[in-house]
């Protein structure tokens, strides 16, 4: 189930031949006349090689779907150059689901489709930059496209296998998993974390080899990994038994950690903690609660990265090198009985004002962090309005400048790999949540900018030599500046209506956006590495371009609350986020990590090319990922486009202000 993805057809076409008078010189016309008409090749390249006759049905002829050929069609009147070798590729199509009978409307019908073992290349015997080889049964570039990104997961289910595979001689206490235990690790293994691995990185750094290695001997976080399995069965089944074991589950996992924090030493267990702090935000996308609790568990999380900021502040940056042969981390828990300190100084516990239960588990583990930091809180130990109101322009100049340059001169520290991911998926995730937190719980998280400021020494050192610097960033990939940038333009909106102070930090920030230039593959990819990875490699440099896009507009809207999104600078940059989505597959990874700049751009889309492309990247986005937001934005886009009844006009990108819309959006 985990290796079928979701393709959409295009219109089938008859096509019929044009009638061709046959001349020759020296005869009359009626003796040309009496001539049989010249035969005319057509038909596509599939049934010429096979020496068979082409039924003519576009966009693949019934031959090609009988026998399963990709079938692929000449462009205009041209023809295969006599040089060209042409070869049959073998894939499967689901016939049931091919709609062959509607030629002349629009249609969502979709195919399965999977690779055949034994042909792993796909495309290695057809020259995409032909002129003549331009269409498929679907698109060229979007089947070869969608080839590469099942490819793709294809390949990240096998690394999260072969990293279970190298743990065999761990395992303690895998064999007395029961059947149905087995069963959500492997949704879990196989489909949650492949859904979640967005970028093309090293293969150290994949979430997959990072999130399961602690799981093999922590009864604690194997009960995360089998609620995050459950849940992403629910999204495939709609089964309510799957419902009721992510629940369990969960439950399970959330009293067992709250007992660990409150009678052992956090001291030497802060990342496996994090880690599973993570899971269980992630989790949410797939089986969501409320606006309430996404908010607490992003609090959990944060809380749980305070001990391991104060833990790196304790510990030396001597010596220490990592190379891709070195081991994975050994993951234990500590379970030596805490000291706690005399300091009588606690954070206030928090505490929730709804009953519900994940409410209620978030706001324990919280408490219980809250408990033991005992004054210790690195978040607070400055002015809280450092940042917040600068005393001068250049404090704000000199933070984005080095969000967006990452200077040498900037203090770096070095990480272990699990550390890099771990880190990477919290600034994806904190950035994320502050655009749809609760507003009544931002008293309770901390700031972006107080949060980057103690974690970006940390963010700019690669720890492994890659083809591109922004490989060793496995989840925010080259658009790293760009969420931090994200984030605080997100508090900021919290702060409505802005003071003089936060207005000047966000015509700094859209100033910035508005300049940033996406960057660009060394001359090396091109000539080394294979045409896939540079694929992969593009899609993160055109993500962050997409980003600094939607981060200008949303910029704008903070500061001219009342302007139309019809602003030609507005348009503007909507339109340069829309071309550089199209240099992105339909069905693309990366597309996780730009919830918020697709719902963003998608509020501002006036033109039915841009409203037709929205709607249907997100029908082919929720059919390969199994996350909610994809839906969620499509009821945003909704509201934002049309009068839903007599009383409700189109809201347009004031949706992006609406808490009542903001309550809706999964991202």
């Amino acid at each position: 189930m985990f290796n079928k993805f979701r393709l959409t057809t295009n219109n089938k076409k008859k096509f019929v031949a044009a009638n061709f008078k046959r001349k020759i010189k020296g005869l009359t016309d009626s003796e040309n006349q009496t001539l049989s008409p010249k035969r005319k090749r057509t038909g596509c390249f599939c049934c010429r090689k096979r020496r068979i006759k082409c039924i003519g049905t576009r966009p693949v002829c019934e031959n090609c779907l009988k026998k399963s050929y990709l079938c692929v069609w000449p462009d205009g009147e041209e023809s295969l150059s006599h040089n060209t070798e042409f070869k049959l590729t073998k894939v499967i199509i689901d016939k049931e689901t091919l709609n062959l009978n509607k030629p002349n409307q629009a249609t969502t019908d979709t195919c399965n489709f999977r690779q055949l073992e034994g042909h792993s290349d796909v495309s290695s015997s057809i020259d995409l930059n032909s002129k003549v080889i331009q269409k498929t049964y679907y698109d060229s570039t979007d089947v070869f496209d969608s080839v590469k990104d099942a490819m793709f997961r294809k390949v990240l289910i096998e690394l999260n296998s072969s990293v279970l595979k190298s743990q065999i001689s761990r395992l303690t206490t895998f064999p007395v998993l029961t059947n149905k235990e087995v069963f959500l690790f492997n949704a879990f293994t196989n489909g949650f974390m492949t859904d979640v691995s967005p970028q093309f990185t090293h293969a150290k750094l994949q979430p997959g080899a990072v999130f399961i290695p602690p799981g093999i001997n922590n009864a604690i976080m194997q009960r995360i990994f089998f609620a995050c399995g459950a849940s992403f069965l629910l999204t495939e089944t709609k089964s309510l038994e799957m419902k009721k074991l992510s629940n369990e589950q969960f439950r399970l996992y959330s009293d067992g950690l709250t007992d660990f924090i409150q009678s052992c030493d956090i001291s030497g267990n802060e990342e496996w903690i994090i880690l599973s702090l993570l899971l269980s935000y992630l989790k949410l996308r797939y089986v969501h609660d409320n606006q309430t609790t996404n908010t607490l568990s992003m609090i959990s999380i944060v809380e749980g990265m305070k001990f391991w900021i104060l833990k790196k502040r304790q510990q030396s940056t001597y010596e220490l090198s990592i190379t891709s042969s070195d081991d994975g981390p050994e993951f234990e828990l500590h379970t030596f009985s805490s000291k706690l300190g005399d300091n009588p100084k606690v954070t206030n516990p928090i505490i929730p004002k709804q009953s519900t239960e994940n409410e209620v588990k978030f706001c324990q583990i919280i408490n219980a962090f809250r408990k033991k930091l005992k004054g210790r809180d690195p978040m607070v130990a400055r002015d809280p309005d450092y940042f917040i109101k600068p005393s001068d322009i250049v404090s704000v100049d000199s933070e984005i400048y080095f969000a967006i340059s990452g200077e040498e001169t900037q203090k770096r520290e070095l990480l272990m790999p699990y550390e890099k991911t771990m880190l990477d998926s919290f600034i994806f995730n904190y950035s994320t949540m502050l655009f749809t937190c609760d507003k009544s719980l931002v008293g309770e998280i901390a700031s972006p900018f107080i949060v980057y400021d103690l974690i970006r020494p940390y963010l700019l050192h690669p720890i492994y030599k890659c083809v591109v610097p922004w490989m060793n960033h496995p989840v925010v990939g080259a658009a790293l500046p760009m969420f931090e940038l994200q984030a605080k333009i997100c508090w900021l909106g919290l702060r409505l209506p802005l003071s003089t102070e936060d207005s000047t930090i966000v015509h700094h920030i859209r100033k910035t956006a508005s300049f940033y230039i996406r960057p660009i593959l060394p001359a090396r990819v091109y000539t080394r590495e294979p045409v896939s990875v540079q694929q992969k490699l593009l899609e993160s440099c055109f993500a962050a371009e997409i980003m600094s896009k939607a981060i200008y507009i949303y910029a704008t809207k903070l500061l001219y609350p009342r302007m139309q999104c019809d602003d030609e600078s507005i348009q503007t940059a909507a339109e340069q986020a829309y071309q550089a989505f199209q240099k992105l597959s339909f069905q693309s990874q990366v597309h996780v990590v730009l919830c918020f700049a697709m719902t963003v751009l998608g509020s501002v889309a006036l033109s039915k090319k841009h409203r037709q492309f929205w709607l249907l990247k997100m029908d082919k986005l929720k059919a390969v990922s199994r996350v909610r937001a994809f839906e969620s934005m499509r009821v945003i886009f909704q509201k934002a486009w049309y009068e839903l009844d007599e009383t409700c006009r189109p809201m347009g990108w004031d949706v992006l202000l609406d808490n009542e819309c903001l309550k809706i959006l999964l991202v």
